[in-house]
């Protein structure tokens, strides 16, 4: 074994060996274990998907409920997210019994999207605790809702449609099964408190995501080597060996996305990605987003607190939760007008 299926087997257990402490070393441990036991599942179904099926038979599957399951890895990732419909959608969050918290409840909604431009970006605004960040968290396919449907849509270059559905009701099995196909192949997020590995240099840290999930390809390379230099603009050529210690809070944060970038999600959610950067940070890392997102054609959902009114250049409409009664899709420039951030 050598090259990249080498290099993804070993880079777990590097990881580990890495740690600097126990606590660490426990923890990532468990992780890799955890790797470990889902790489097999995942290596099955990439044999299952790896061979191309006819142009005749492809054609028949994509009017299929749930056929991109079916489609080769690469072929998923060449897909363009046009839509997300939401119906029904109720959240639940358990905290202790028998208390419990619903953020969101009987919401339905049909986001659209471009392939580039501001039709490919969402803005998802309110004040604090109204359900932003658990609305995301569920469009990431990381959290079941409690009631409803959540229907992916997507087109391939050719025209053809594909959709894949998870359901509130569906038998655990099955529902695992779709969400680790969602986030396997098509979705990346990024919450509040994503950290860079601290014993990682900086450029290890932009490979492990794509060397850990897909293997290592020249694409990612070429990536990863145009990123760096817009990642520290103004520094020396030997800051991608150095570890993340060495960085201002500010840019380990603004550094914290790029490794999601090396290997392009279809959609990427991200959790206040500038919530703790300044003004001039802040611009640059949303205009490095609508960069690449122009290079790659993904989406980018976002919860921000951001002025509505600054976000008319980059997004065509928001997703404003306002004061109540479920958010509600409109432009950035009403939303301005009503009050929302």
């Amino acid at each position: 074994m050598s090259g990249p299926d080498l290099q993804r087997q070993e880079l777990p257990r590097a990881i580990c060996e890495g740690a600097r402490n126990s606590a660490n070393r426990a923890r990532l441990q468990y992780r890799c274990t955890r790797f470990n036991e889902s790489r097999s599942i995942d290596a099955e179904e990439d044999r299952r998907s790896r061979v191309l099926p006819p142009a005749d038979v492809l054609s028949a599957m994509s009017e299929a409920p749930n056929a991109m399951m079916k489609l080769p890895a690469e072929q998923v990732r060449q897909l363009a997210l046009t839509a997300i419909r939401i119906e029904g959608l109720t959240i639940v969050w358990h905290k202790g019994t028998p208390r419990q918290e619903t953020p969101l409840e009987d919401w339905s909604e049909h986001l659209r999207f471009t392939r580039d431009g501001p039709g490919s970006r969402l803005p998802i605004i309110g004040r604090s605790g109204s359900g932003k960040s658990s609305l995301l968290y569920v469009l990431a396919a990381l959290k079941r809702p409690a009631v409803g449907r959540l229907s992916y849509e997507f087109q391939s270059a050719d025209g053809a449609s594909w959709q894949l559905t998870i359901e509130a009701d569906l038998k655990d099995p099955e529902w695992a099964r779709r969400a680790r196909f969602l986030r396997r192949h098509c979705l990346g997020y990024l919450d509040q408190d994503t950290r860079l590995l601290p014993y990682l240099r900086m450029r290890e840290n932009l490979e492990a995501v794509p060397r850990l999930l897909t293997g290592w390809r020249d694409e990612h390379q070429n990536r990863v080597d145009g990123m760096l230099p817009r990642l520290f603009p103004e520094v020396s050529e030997s800051k991608p060996q150095d570890f993340p210690a060495t960085l201002s809070g500010g840019q380990r944060r603004r550094a914290a996305m790029f490794p999601l970038m090396v290997d392009p999600p279809r959609v990427l959610f991200a959790d206040e990605p500038t919530g703790s950067l300044d003004p001039a940070l802040s611009r640059s890392l949303l205009d490095e987003v609508g960069a690449w997102q122009g290079e790659t054609g993904s989406v980018f959902i976002w919860v921000t607190h951001d002025d509505p009114a600054g976000l008319g250049q980059r997004a065509g409409q928001v997703l404003d939760f306002g004061n109540g009664g479920g958010p509600r899709l409109m432009s950035a420039m009403a939303a301005a007008n009503h009050g929302g951030v």
